[in-house]
This record gives C-alpha cells, structure tokens and sequence, in this order.
C-alpha cells in the first residue's frame, strides 16, 4: 500500500538509551488489511502511554477493546493502492500492542474539545488490580507470562477544565497496602483505583 512499513522492533535496539525508554516504551502494531484479498500491512511506532477513549467505556477492559477493535474505511476518498493488488482498495485498520514494558501506563482521556469548548468526561471507569494485556497484543509475538501486570498507581485529576485543578495519586506501597498522597499529606487507604500498571 502507499504507506510506510517499517520492520517489527527490536526492544535491544533501546537498551542504551535511557531508563524511560527500557522500562516505559511501549510498542505499537499499527495494520492495515487489504480487502481485496487480505494483504497485510504492518507499522511499528513507540509511545510512552497509550491514550484511551473513555466516551463510550465504562472500563479499562472495555476502552482496550475499543483501542485494539479492527476499524474499516469505507469512505471512497481514503484509499490505499494496495502494492500487490494493483489497485485502489478498501482497507481495514487494527492497533495492537505488538510488545510491551516493565510499566505500561494508560492515559484515560477525560478532557474533550467541541470547537474552542473544552470539557471533562465525568464518568466512572472501573479496572481490575491485575491486568492481562495479551487479548490486545499479537498473540503469535508475545510471551504469555510477560503481559500480566499488578496495579501500581494512579494518578486523579479533580477540576473541571484541564488548564487548571488539583492532581493527586494512590499509590501501592506493598501488596493490599495503599496510600493517598495529597501534596504534603500522605495517608493511608483502605481501596484505590488506577491505570498504571508493574509486572509481575
């Protein structure tokens, strides 16, 4: 397709190049499907977090699947020459995660614009304290037992409008063991919630 398609990446190549990148990058799969008869296309890109609609989830599970859900484009002025068809094609694009992190950090996006109007998403979104994120990935190119991960923390926004509010975290000092940390007051909790998640 007249598209750019890179290699699948090599986690060694980033080895050197800083704490973020070994422990925090997480690497997308982005693809393209021909319709015609099913050529697929590959690109790989990393992101430090991966950014979640939440509109339309009332889970994290529920906003994976919406990130990962195959997507096809029928509008007639997006078309892709499909490099082994030869000819312009209808096209179905899915986001997986082709290999993941130590942390994998997930944005929940709560803030919203409609022109210059921009509001906040006040909804609840549930999440489990384990995580598997093998359904989102390549099956065939991940290691089943490195896509568990343990909640670890989170991090809260309370406000209306993203340019201004008040932002505090809940944090998993030792297993079942949480505490609320609230500019220079620190307490301990009995529950929590989050979205970023430590291996096992």
């Amino acid at each position: 397709m007249d598209c750019v398609h890179l290699n699948p990446p090599d986690p060694t190549r980033w080895e050197y190049t800083g704490f973020v990148v070994v422990f925090v990058v997480v690497f997308l799969e982005f693809q393209l499907r021909c319709c015609n008869f099913g050529h697929y296309y590959n690109t790989y890109g990393p992101l430090i977090d991966v950014n979640l609609e939440i509109k339309d989830a009332d889970s994290l599970h529920s906003a994976l699947e919406s990130f990962t859900r195959v997507e096809k484009l029928d509008d007639p002025e997006i078309k892709c020459t499909c490099e082994r068809c030869k000819v312009q094609v209808s096209i179905e694009k899915k986001l997986m995660l082709y290999d993941a992190p130590s942390v994998a950090i997930f944005h929940l996006k709560r803030f919203e614009s409609e022109g210059s109007v921009v509001g906040k998403v006040e909804k609840h979104v549930s999440f489990p304290l384990e995580l598997d994120l093998l359904p989102y990935t390549d099956n065939n190119q991940t290691n089943n037992e490195q896509m568990k991960y343990d909640l670890y923390i989170v991090i809260l926004h309370a406000g209306s409008i993203s340019s201004s509010g008040h932002y505090y975290c809940f944090i998993c000092a030792e297993p079942n063991e949480w505490y609320k940390f609230d500019d220079l007051t620190v307490s301990k909790i009995v529950q929590s919630c989050s979205f970023l998640y430590v291996t096992n």
